[in-house]
């Protein structure tokens, strides 16, 4: 018997640069398999043409491992999957849309029933005109469909049965009402942040970071205060320098734009003079925190006497000793 033909896979990428992104690579909401067959397939031109069993030996990983790895990728939507048929109308093989950024949903690709290649189920596919005397055979009893209904019920004491149904019902009922949530950001905030925001991510990865920001404590005012000035910081970068709407409010670089507040000291400024000042004097030579800390937020710890100009250059921020001794003026 001749072994199927394996059905193979064009590459076709959907990006403006020749180089693989390195927002792909610092993506922590794929695995690190995903990111590793994002990275081969986009080193990949787009007139290259490749086979699933040639991938899975590249990428040290069988068939099931390998099926895991390219649905992660499809629903995390960096990869859309066509057919690809001749023109007798038979499948040749399939066609591999890839993004630098992930994309929403799409029917073909991440749909109910994941396409599958031919090279790995092609034994298991249903023959096209069935042998001759292959006929299925119908079973000689079938059960029925639904229970027959008793026209009597069954002697003995049918109460307590009919109680416990109810009871489980009621239950039931309850549980799926009560369901837990880990979204705490509402649609009205998520919106009115993504109309604001100059680059996004996903909606669902969103959500997730602005909830964690407000369970910390944030207001929503806060957020979109943040946000709009870092969009109005941004104006004129190109793309790639741009933080994505999810890694804002990584490691509390978020906090930095939150606006400062026209009113006089209080606990609260105290306590927040006091912890990017600590952050400032703790850091290491060589572990830069520019562009985590703003001018805005350093000028005020200068200000409170926390930290001297030598240990903002030492965390690499730019502020010379006569922009400090210019900004102590100002405070006295």
């Amino acid at each position: 018997m001749t072994a199927k033909k394996e059905a193979s896979v064009s590459i076709r990428r959907r990006t403006a640069f020749s180089t693989i992104p390195n927002a792909l690579i610092r993506d922590v909401e794929i695995s690190p398999e995903a990111r590793l067959l994002l990275c081969y397939i986009m080193s990949c031109s787009d007139s290259w043409t490749f086979y699933v069993s040639e991938c899975q030996r590249i990428l040290g990983c069988k068939k099931d491992k390998w099926q895991r790895i390219r649905r992660e990728v499809i629903e995390a939507g960096y990869l859309r999957v066509h057919a690809k048929n001749g023109e007798n109308g038979r499948l040749e093989g399939y066609i591999w849309e890839v993004f630098d950024e992930p994309q929403a949903p799409d029917a073909v690709s991440s749909g109910g029933s994941e396409p599958q290649d031919a090279g790995e189920n092609g034994n298991h596919r249903e023959p096209e005109k069935p042998a001759t005397g292959a006929q299925p055979v119908e079973p000689s009893h079938r059960e029925p469909e639904k229970p027959a209904r008793r026209l009597n019920p069954p002697a003995g004491k049918t109460g307590p049965i009919r109680k416990n149904n109810k009871q489980k019902e009621k239950q039931t009922s309850c549980a799926d009402q009560s369901a837990p949530t880990t979204d705490v950001c509402s649609d009205n905030l998520l919106k009115d942040f993504e109309r604001v925001f100059p680059k996004l991510a996903t909606a669902k990865a969103t959500l997730r970071a602005i909830s964690r920001a407000l369970e910390s404590g944030a207001t929503a005012e806060q957020i979109i205060g943040a946000a709009e000035a870092y969009a109005a910081e941004q104006q004129g970068n190109a793309p790639r320098y741009i933080r994505r709407a999810d890694r804002f409010f990584e490691d509390g670089f978020w906090q930095t734009y939150v606006p400062a507040q026209p009113a006089t000291p209080s606990a609260s400024e105290t306590d927040f003079v006091e912890h990017w000042a600590k952050t400032i004097r703790s850091v290491e030579m060589g572990h830069f925190m520019f562009g985590k800390i703003s001018p805005d937020t350093a000028a005020k710890c200068i200000r409170a006497g926390k930290v001297t100009a030598a240990d903002c250059r030492r965390a690499g921020l730019r502020i010379t000793d006569a922009e400090a001794q210019a900004m102590l003026e100002v405070a006295q």
